[in-house]
């Protein structure tokens, strides 16, 4: 798995996790997993998610540095179809928005709902 930095963004590749009814504990093991996938010590990180309450099929999952660690905090949105949570983005900043060649990974009005923007 490779990971790449653009503009501060960290890029993961999508990963999933089985969850017959969308549950929470669903997304966090998908974000953990993917992070695991990319290299990351998942040990040092505690990671918590929330669904959007536009649409209920995605989850912004934030994976926080655990007590006594540095690593820095980031955060991704998730899409539950097909009964998986599958990491569609995730990064630092200006997660699931366009970059130059790439469109928007993610709807705006779901990352709005979460109380984040784009900057484009």
């Amino acid at each position: 798995m490779v990971i790449v930095l653009l503009a501060g963004t960290l890029l993961f590749g999508a990963s999933s996790h089985a969850s017959p009814s969308g549950s929470l504990d669903g997304a966090v093991e998908a974000a953990r997993e993917d992070y695991r996938l990319a290299g990351v010590n998942v040990d040092a990180l505690y990671f918590s998610a929330e669904k959007s309450l536009v649409d209920p099929h995605w989850a912004k999952f934030t994976a926080a540095p655990a007590v006594g660690n540095e690593p820095a905090p980031s955060y991704g949105y998730e899409l539950f179809a097909s009964h998986r949570w599958t990491v569609v983005d995730a990064g630092t900043q200006y997660v699931g928005c366009a970059r130059p060649g790439r469109p928007g990974a993610v709807p705006r009005d779901i990352i709005s709902s979460f109380g984040m923007a784009c900057p484009n």
